[in-house]
């Protein structure tokens, strides 16, 4: 059975969004999976490596990081099934980089999509604003922004910078809090209020959460945003 690939820190605290993400597969007739003992996919580790001046620089204690994130990897890949598909795009990205995609989720929705002649939408004119995942390669082949097009009734705005990062890649929101909520800031401060924000990783869920006190916006992953859509068959639209 296929299987939907949690992230780690997802999995402390959106287990809402988890859920809604196996009804709306199962709605879809492709049901997934939870493996609870998947291990962490090593992403976790990518700042003390890869991050630039807040990397290890200590040679020692920088091989340790690298061992130590080449085993978490390798675990994951050791357990990864065939057809996994993740639910964060931080994880997926990640994983992508060790040549070994996992499958696209979104792209497997549009596909189901088509192949049951089904569509997705709302009865009254939504508006969303769109955050991409600013660790991806494929932006401008984004199945997300593709997607969401297509769902009827759905008008997708890009957020102000959309291939910049939000602030929250790496751990930026733990080690420097201040400079995430500025690159965050510039990207919400044009949004109007009540204003629907579509992110999908935990790491810009967990900046822009911050915000929504303020600035009076909802904050949704795409798949949350579908699943509250109506559906029906293409014939039945004519």
């Amino acid at each position: 059975q296929p299987v939907l690939a949690v992230c780690c820190i997802q999995d402390l605290f959106q287990h809402e969004v988890i859920k809604q993400t196996l009804a709306f597969m199962r709605r879809l007739g492709y049901p997934l999976s939870i493996d609870k003992k998947q291990p962490c996919c090593g992403a976790i580790f990518e700042r003390l490596i890869d991050g630039g001046k807040e990397a290890v620089f200590n040679p020692k204690e920088q091989e340790q990081a690298r061992n130590l994130q080449h085993r978490t990897v390798q675990k994951f890949l050791n357990w990864m099934p065939v057809r996994t598909y993740f639910l964060a795009q931080g994880c997926q990205c990640f994983i992508a980089k060790h040549n070994l995609q996992g499958k696209d989720l979104y792209a497997r929705i549009e596909a189901l999509l088509e192949q049951k002649q089904l569509t997705l939408y709302f009865l009254e004119p939504k508006q969303v604003y769109y955050q991409p995942y600013c660790g991806s390669s494929n932006k401008e082949q984004d199945p997300i922004r593709r997607l969401l097009r297509k769902v009827e009734g759905l008008i997708v705005h890009d957020v102000p910078h959309p291939l910049t990062c939000c602030g929250g890649y790496c751990g930026e929101t733990l080690l420097h809090p201040e400079n995430a909520q500025e690159l965050a800031w510039q990207k919400i401060a044009a949004l109007p209020d009540s204003a629907t924000l579509i992110i999908t990783s935990p790491d810009c869920w967990g900046l822009f959460k911050t915000y929504q006190a303020n600035k009076n916006f909802n904050l949704l992953y795409p798949i949350q945003l579908m699943a509250s859509a109506l559906m029906r068959s293409i014939s039945n639209s004519y």
